[in-house]
């Protein structure tokens, strides 16, 4: 069978996944073409973490039926908003969180056996040229570290996210094969950086008896010269290990951490049911996080349900204060069927949209570099084969 994948705003972790699919189909005997046309199938990775994803998904399974296709649906949205797929849609589906048993089905295999992929290897030459090479991909920062996606699923219960509904159960991979992972790309490239990527990185080792930390420790064994890079980790847990992550960043272990706030006012984060206080973020960055030894990231949200212009304020002023090298910046945009979406006191478009921009004038004015995303544009991430398979 001949199959054509198209993926919609697809984040790190969700691309390891779609990797996952097409070692799967690949080691079936089918063949993986690069036009529609082609395809007896096409397979559409959906996203729904936001309202506006979940929109241009819709608008893409329906386009791609209009025109004849045979299509199957894939990714978040299945799971997140099932009835909105059913009576949109009249293709195969693969639920995320059932999907060995699903894929195998609809692409008539008796399982899905690929191995799972937890490490993807650096770009092999300098960032800016290898960009000139690739101007079709999407080239980041973390492209000239080694990656390790370390686990799936998440433990938080945020009341914004739409992506907990879909996930399976967390899980962490193995630590001894992660090491040895990494060691055998370390010894490969000679690149020392470490980029650890997960929706949950904290809880890494919660159903394995096992830490981030010790994770951290046994990687850093590999070469003294390994530093690591913490991707997404949730404020609670650098809480939960506070003495250990400072010990770290002091050591020189970990040079770079993205930790979203997404507010830095008490009310609103409650509402989020983050886990945490403002008190508790200036704890993690004074404590932890020495602004002037490691490099900060953080995301932020505006325009939450209720949000005022003041608590907003508050956000701004904490940025400033600890000058983030980066800051995603979002208009709040409600993700289906969640306990956000049906609050009242939504803020309406035009003055999410004032408060970011405004915002992200003053921290660029103070030296953070923001990135942020007012569209509902379709996006396709492309890259190249780098991404490093293993049996769990």
């Amino acid at each position: 069978m001949k199959v054509y994948i198209k993926t919609l705003n697809i984040c790190p972790m969700r691309r390891v996944n779609t990797t996952q699919y097409r070692e799967a189909l690949l080691q079936n005997g089918h063949e993986l073409v690069d036009t529609p046309e082609k395809a007896d199938k096409v397979l559409v990775w959906t996203c729904a973490v936001r309202g506006d994803f979940h929109d241009n998904s819709i608008s893409v399974l329906k386009d791609f039926e209009s025109r004849g296709f045979s299509v199957v649906a894939a990714g978040c949205l299945p799971s997140i908003d099932p009835s909105e797929v059913e009576n949109n849609f009249h293709g195969e589906i693969i639920h995320y969180n059932n999907d060995r048993e699903e894929f195998a089905k609809v692409f008539g295999v008796e399982h899905m056996d690929a191995p799972y992929p937890v490490v993807e290897a650096p770009i092999p030459l300098p960032i800016d040229e290898y960009k000139k090479l690739h101007p079709e991909l999407k080239i980041g920062n973390d492209d000239q570290y080694i990656k390790i996606f370390l686990s799936e699923g998440c433990t938080r219960l945020c009341t914004y996210c739409t992506e907990v509904r879909a996930f399976p159960p967390y899980r962490s991979f193995p630590k001894e094969k992660l090491v040895a992972k990494a060691r055998e790309m370390v010894e490969k490239t000679e690149v020392k950086n470490i980029a650890l990527f997960g929706d949950d990185i904290g809880a890494y080792g919660v159903d394995t008896g096992t830490t981030l930390i010790e994770l951290i420790r046994e990687l850093k064994a590999i070469h003294p010269d390994v530093r690591i890079s913490l991707k997404q980790i949730h404020p609670a847990w650098c809480l939960h290990y506070t003495e250990e992550l400072s010990a770290l960043v002091k050591d020189g272990t970990i040079f770079q951490a993205l930790v979203p706030i997404q507010s830095a006012n008490d009310r609103v984060l409650a509402a989020m049911k983050r886990g945490y206080t403002k008190e508790e973020l200036h704890t993690v960055f004074n404590s932890i996080f020495d602004g002037s030894r490691v490099e900060l990231e953080t995301h932020v949200i505006a325009g939450f349900p209720t949000e005022t212009s003041e608590e907003w304020e508050e956000t701004v002023e904490f940025i400033l204060q600890y000058r983030f090298r980066y800051v995603m910046g979002n208009i709040f945009m409600a993700g289906p069927n969640t306990e956000a979406a049906a609050m009242d006191g939504q803020v309406n478009r035009k003055e999410k949209e004032r408060r970011i921009l405004d915002g992200a004038d003053r921290m660029e004015t103070n030296g953070t570099v923001v990135g942020h995303d007012l569209s509902a544009r379709s996006k396709e991430h492309t890259t190249l084969n780098r991404i490093d398979l293993m049996e769990l």
